[in-house]
């Protein structure tokens, strides 16, 4: 058996487009985006001209075919650029994009997957409800109910921090049906009467992704939008938290190399005692400890997103691993940037702040979620 750390010509000049983009494209802007809140219709667009928001779908559904180690090293590139920009960009069709993967049947998925990925239709987003508000939720305490009148469901419940919930123009959301056990999952289309939007948040980070509550009273939704199309939702839904933790992991391997990095030229260009200050040695052995554990870490996450792609059993397993060292490295790296630049790096005239807020609120949002399953 022959093991290659190789990404052939293909992703590697994937590779090396995106990393451009990130680099002419994403790092000028962080700021802008995180003051706006969101950021904006032409940069979606720019991003949309690539060709890569579909990269690991399948190619029937518009997708690339590349599969999740595709979409792992161009998110890496990304979130280089700026994690909350990252993020923003992959909230096109996002989550709600693999739950209709996995749970819709091939109506729905050639249906909503064909028209997110079409061209024209870059700014559309799909917002992806689970979590409530109760401190001690899990999927067999949710309290979205959904009841059978007149051949449509009605819907009845609150989400708490969707992501483009203020500005989605499709929602996922979990409930469960009334008379049955198990949750379900529905699209549900913007401007659909009883859909309303809640409190919007202000987090510690991300906040180039705008998140808010929804509300839904009474929200009518025709049955056809049940997702009923797998055959063992149990596994379906599994699969999505799968390619969640691998996504997540991506974006905090790419913002702890941006700040390493970052870190690093700021060490060869600033002087203390007549010399570049990485030649005090307890600041090089912190500078060669960060670019080891953020190889180590990228080295997991590629080995847990071949192990999905080629559905082996072992892929959850290695994806939970490869999440805890990211998060873990991830939050170190960052604050040892914010450390290597000393006064310099809590102001916001440098990213290294920001990435390490951003790299905090990811890994609690993912555990989060990931934790009621």
């Amino acid at each position: 058996m022959t093991i290659s750390f190789e990404l052939g010509k293909e992703l590697e000049a994937i590779k090396e487009e995106v990393h451009r983009f990130a680099e002419k494209e994403i790092r000028p802007r962080l700021r802008e985006f995180e003051r706006n809140g969101d950021i904006t219709e032409e940069f979606r667009k720019r991003f949309a001209e690539l060709g890569l928001n579909a990269i690991d779908y399948p190619e029937e559904y518009g997708g690339s075919g590349l599969g999740l180690i595709g979409a792992v090293v161009i998110i890496e590139e990304l979130a280089w650029g700026d994690t909350g920009t990252a993020l923003a960009l992959l909230n096109g069709p996002g989550l709600g994009g693999y739950t209709i993967l996995e749970l819709g049947n091939e109506g729905q998925k050639s249906k909503y997957l064909s028209l997110f990925f079409n061209p024209s239709n870059y700014c559309l987003k799909c917002a992806f409800s689970l979590l409530e508000h109760q401190p001690d939720f899990t999927p067999g305490n949710m309290r979205t109910v959904a009841k059978l009148l007149d051949g449509d469901f009605l819907l009845s419940g609150k989400k708490f921090c969707v992501m483009n919930g203020d500005r989605a123009d499709f929602y996922i959301v979990f409930a469960i049906i009334e008379g049955k056990s198990g949750i379900e999952a529905f699209i549900i289309e913007k401007g659909t009467a009883g859909l309303q939007t809640g409190k919007v948040h202000e987090k510690l980070g991300l906040n180039s992704v705008p998140t808010a509550d929804i509300i839904l009273d009474g929200c009518r939704v025709p049955k056809e939008n049940l997702l009923n199309g797998a055959s063992e939702f149990g596994k379906a839904l599994e699969s999505i938290f799968i390619r969640e933790q691998i996504i997540s992991t991506a974006l905090m391997v790419g913002c702890a190399r941006a700040a390493s990095e970052y870190a690093f030229k700021y060490a060869f260009e600033r002087k203390a005692f007549g010399v570049p200050i990485f030649q005090h040695q307890g600041l090089s052995f912190m500078m060669a400890e960060m670019a080891v554990e953020v190889d180590a870490s990228r080295w997991m996450l590629w080995q847990a997103a071949w192990a999905f792609d080629k559905g082996k059993e072992e892929a959850p397993l290695l994806a939970g691993k490869a999440f805890i060292k990211a998060k873990r490295m991830s939050s170190k790296i960052t604050s040892d940037a914010v450390q290597i630049l000393g006064g310099h790096g809590f102001i916001q005239d440098h990213p290294v702040e920001k990435w390490m807020r951003d790299t905090k609120t990811l890994s609690v949002l993912v555990q989060s979620t990931d934790l009621n399953i």
